[in-house]
């Protein structure tokens, strides 16, 4: 769903999600970074060439892994950065939009009460001039 077609509440569980899923990627990034510190130590403590050989290739697939973690904790940081950004620009319009109605309401209001005053004035001008005429009589 587009965050423009999005209830507040939506952008809201929808913030929460991605700040789950940076939570998630950013374990993910520790646990790879973990391992690789666990394959350097294999690979120091290894008694042959050849055990120390096969624990490098592991050591590089360990490192691929970690990497692409951190690309992955990266990516999810960027997307929860611009949905906030996107729904606070959202939000603002909403609130301007907000100002806007309650201006006009109460420009709509005052203009209403002008009118009620006026009339009120008028009439009660007219009743004035009537008792004025009635006593000159």
């Amino acid at each position: 769903m587009d965050i423009k077609d999005m209830s507040a509440e939506q952008r809201k569980e929808e913030l929460a999600r991605l700040a789950d899923a940076v939570k998630a990627a950013k374990a993910e990034t520790k646990t790879a970074k973990a391992r690789v510190a666990e394959g350097k130590d294999a690979v120091k403590d290894a008694k042959t060439a050849e055990e120390k050989a096969a624990l490098k290739e592991s050591l590089a697939a360990l490192e691929a892994a970690c990497q692409a973690a951190t690309a992955k904790v990266a990516e999810a940081v960027a997307r929860e950065a611009d949905f906030r950004a996107e729904a606070k620009a959202i939000e603002d319009a909403e609130k301007a939009d907000e100002a806007l109605r309650s201006k006009q309401e109460a420009a709509s209001t005052m203009s209403a009460m002008q009118a009620t005053y006026d009339s009120l004035s008028a009439e009660a001008a007219e009743l004035l001039e009537q008792e004025r005429a009635a006593q000159a009589a």
